[in-house]
């Protein structure tokens, strides 16, 4: 009755044309039918593709089987079994390309692993991975999984079949959309991912955490506490190159210009997820576990190291192109010679930090070096890409403590250097180079005569002035040494003799005194002593070749006893 009752008035309304209000309750139930036919035509179009995709790998396989056939003699032939395999993410064995780089892991790619024109869609595919992660900024860390995800997984699946049937299928939602954490908050907003910005639709959004429910997914993250081929992990892997492949056709990695080729080249994204995932991010997670802060840490030092080479370049390179003198360029040289830098917040600039090992004539010149290069920069109108330094009288000590070695040694501090060892001392400066003029803060003007000076003739105009500071008492040793070495080099006593080395020795001599023979019959028996030999008489004496049991100069054996 009442449906009869609200026909006409429906068609009354509508020929009136009054407003009759929407029950909410049909708009939702329209919406979501409208959805769920979103959702099967995707689904209809994702197998579309697959499907080609398999058609066009049947097809390139065919030809490559009667390549085979063709290439290969009819005696080499031999029956082939074709079995059906059925392809999936899960499945499908990985075989790394060989390389001549050495690897550190097993699940590790080398740039000789990478084919070419893939290097866009490898990095496409990376920051696909930080952004199901929530890694949107540079120094973020990779975190571990939600334990009650964890359990709602481990409960509903068993078998890589029902992971990939899940998220391949029509499969209901394990937790409701409005859980799902990965990229929530990101719809209608440019996103940035490191470097890169991306535009996602709602569309893209709502695929990504639809295919995460079914897994019962809240917040996407690996779980390193197990191997990489668990079945969490795998299904990590699955929804990752899932989604990955889905954006990219859906235009939201079109900008970083990938190559639709290996978009499609499902073996070769999962050896660079598995590399990326469970080689990079995987050290850099248990690197943080294991120390708290280390990775910002290394980070730091990162920066400063680029700092202190920054600075090495602008250095280095004004005094190459200036002809500075030799020993200049030595010690602009190395990164280590350098100080890093560190930011103020307060001063709003950077300080530079103190080098233990470095002497205050070093620093002076540094100072003076740097305001000659930013005069010359005045003078050319140049825009300096230097940063501006604070130098404070109690700087805070450097991150890089280690010292570079073997430049002139009026570059290192001299309480510093008497504080190593002798062998350290030894071998850590070059004693015999000067670098600075007595006066340091006359250093590049040139006013004293020595710097101009070649290198040699600098240091040996200066060098008692400049090494007064250093105890160089291991030079004495050095001669000591040298002394007892050559004296116990000039006398055998109390030492023991090698028995095999002097049974060589005399075989040795035996050679010698044979092949003296085989001449002296050449030259048929008579040879003159050469005048450089001691002679027994002050006559010439002549060798005779016949002479049985005798010895050198014609002498007898009893005579040669009663001669020694």
């Amino acid at each position: 009755m009442n449906a009869n009752t609200n026909l006409p008035s429906t068609e009354t309304s509508h020929n009136t044309g009054s407003h009759i209000p929407i029950d909410p309750v049909f708009i939702s139930q329209l919406q979501q039918n409208l959805s769920q036919k979103d959702e099967t035509i995707f689904n209809l179009l994702q197998r579309v593709q697959e499907m080609e995709i398999k058609m066009k790998e049947d097809h390139i396989s065919k030809i490559n089987e009667k390549n085979n056939a063709s290439s290969s003699g009819p005696m080499s032939e031999t029956k082939k079994t074709k079995k059906s395999q059925k392809k999936t993410l899960i499945k499908k064995k990985v075989f790394a390309k060989k390389s001549t780089s050495a690897k550190k892991g097993a699940l590790q790619m080398v740039k000789d692993d990478l084919p070419t024109g893939f290097e866009n869609t490898k990095d496409a595919l990376y920051t696909h991975i930080k952004l199901l992660w929530g890694m949107l900024k540079k120094e973020a860390i990779p975190t571990r999984p939600d334990p009650t995800q964890l359990s709602i997984f481990s409960q509903r699946f068993s078998n890589p079949e029902q992971v990939e049937s899940a998220i391949m299928n029509d499969a209901p939602p394990l937790v409701p959309l409005d859980t799902i954490e990965t990229l929530r908050g990101l719809q209608g907003q440019r996103t940035k991912v490191g470097k890169h910005f991306l535009n996602l639709s709602d569309f893209l959004i709502r695929y990504v955490q639809v295919s995460l429910s079914k897994l019962g997914i809240i917040r996407w993250a690996p779980n390193f506490f197990e191997q990489p081929d668990s079945l969490y992990n795998e299904a990590c892997r699955i929804s990752a190159l899932k989604t990955f492949r889905q954006l990219a056709v859906g235009g939201a990695y079109i900008y970083m210009n990938i190559n639709t080729h290996y978009v499609n080249d499902l073996e070769l994204l999962t050896q660079t997820y598995d590399h990326y995932v469970h080689f990079y991010m995987a050290r850099i997670f248990h690197k943080e576990e294991k120390e708290k802060g280390a990775i910002q840490k290394k980070r730091e030092r990162g920066l400063l190291q680029n700092g202190c080479e920054r600075l090495r370049d602008i250095q280095y390179k004004f005094a190459v192109s200036n002809d500075f003198p030799k020993r200049y360029q030595r010690i602009l040289k190395p990164t280590q010679a350098h100080s890093d830098e560190e930011y103020c917040s307060k001063k709003k600039s950077y300080v530079a930090r103190r080098l233990p090992f470095r002497s205050q004539e070093a620093n002076i010149f540094m100072r003076k070096l740097d305001e000659k290069i930013k005069d010359s920069n005045d003078v050319e109108g140049k825009i300096s890409n230097q940063r501006q330094q604070l130098r404070l009288k109690d700087p805070p000590m450097t991150s890089f403590p280690k010292a570079p070695k073997g430049l002139p040694i009026d570059f290192y501090d001299p309480t510093w250097f008497n504080s190593k060892l002798p062998a350290q001392r030894r071998n850590l400066a070059d004693i015999g180079s000067i670098a600075f003029v007595k006066e340091p803060r006359e250093s590049l003007e040139f006013k004293d005569d020595s710097e101009k000076l070649g290198d040699r003739r600098f240091t040996h105009k200066n060098w008692d002035r400049a090494t007064k500071k250093y105890n160089l008492d291991f030079l004495a040793m050095q001669e000591t040494d040298s002394d007892d070495e050559s004296s116990n080099e000039e006398s055998d006593y109390g030492e023991s003799i090698d028995i095999e080395s002097s049974a060589q020795e005399d075989n040795d001599e035996d050679k010698i005194e044979r092949g003296k023979s085989r001449l002296q019959k050449k030259t048929k028996g008579k040879e003159r002593v050469s005048s450089n030999e001691a002679e027994l008489n002050s006559d010439a004496m002549e060798i005779d070749t016949s002479w049985q049991g005798g010895y050198f100069g014609g002498l007898t054996e009893d005579e040669w006893n009663a001669w020694q």
